[in-house]
């Protein structure tokens, strides 16, 4: 039995795309955003308890990425099932968000969000790079790429970053309140 890999370089694909395709990439394409120009929002989460200031940094980041996730999913196809099909194509219910809060402290934390397709959710979710991206056939036609999560992304980011700053402005007004109802 050939392996993936070798499927792939059989149909013409380059080794950066067989990679990307085949797994060995995991995080496929990453899109990296830093958020600046928030002064007076830093300066308030700096003034709070590290732990209340990492957790309203966690909920406001995942806050966003949740209009994005959910955009995704909108525009993921789903494929409804029929008498040939043995396996129906459902990609919205596989995107995925994934937060954590990286670094220590709060000057040097850093929230990381991945939005992305559940490896565990089974091989229908293996063939969303190739709906995103396109491929070659076998044959050697070109099936051309429905991309579904950059659109999101590119849609949605200024949402996303107007309820991360919304969401961070809620969180450490809340978190203040709190604080001064304990002393």
């Amino acid at each position: 039995m050939s392996s993936l890999v070798q499927v792939l370089s059989t149909i013409g694909l380059d080794s950066r795309m067989q990679a990307l395709l085949s797994g060995s990439h995991l995080e496929g394409v990453t899109v990296s955003t830093e958020i600046q120009g928030l002064a007076e929002l830093d300066r308030a989460l700096d003034e709070l308890p590290e732990r209340v200031a990492r957790r309203t940094l966690y909920r406001a980041v995942n806050d966003g990425a949740e209009i994005i996730r959910r955009r995704c999913a909108e525009l993921a196809p789903y494929a409804a099932k029929t008498p040939n099909s043995t396996s129906p194509l459902h990609l919205k219910d596989a995107i995925i968000k994934q937060t954590r809060v990286r670094g220590q402290g709060v000057k040097g934390a850093s929230v990381q969000c991945r939005i992305g397709l559940d490896t565990k959710k089974g091989e229908s979710v293996f063939y969303g790079r190739f709906i995103e991206f396109g491929w070659m056939h076998v044959g050697g036609k070109q099936i051309p790429a429905h991309p579904f999560m950059r659109p999101a992304f590119d849609e949605m980011k200024g949402r996303a970053l107007q309820e991360i700053i919304l969401s961070l402005a809620i969180g450490v007004e809340s978190a203040a309140r709190s604080l001064a109802k304990q002393h």
